[in-house]
């Protein structure tokens, strides 16, 4: 019986310490404003001349394809 624990015990730690992934990279955005919201301040920032008319547009393109920065 101590056989059969203590190879469950040495099983188990061996699967939790091969966990995570195995190297793989998740990324999540969380956005808390949505995209209708980053729009509208990056046209007021223009408006306002905060940005210049390219970087308007690369902002805006990167905001498209979803992308934060």
């Amino acid at each position: 019986m101590r056989y059969i624990k203590l190879s469950i015990l040495v099983a188990l730690t061996f699967l939790l310490s091969s966990c995570g992934g195995g190297g793989s990279h998740a990324v999540y955005v969380n956005r808390s404003t949505t995209l209708g919201q980053e729009l509208n301040d990056l046209q007021s920032a223009l408006q306002k001349g905060v940005v210049t008319e390219d970087e308007y547009k690369e902002q805006r393109a990167k905001l498209l394809r979803g992308q934060d920065s």
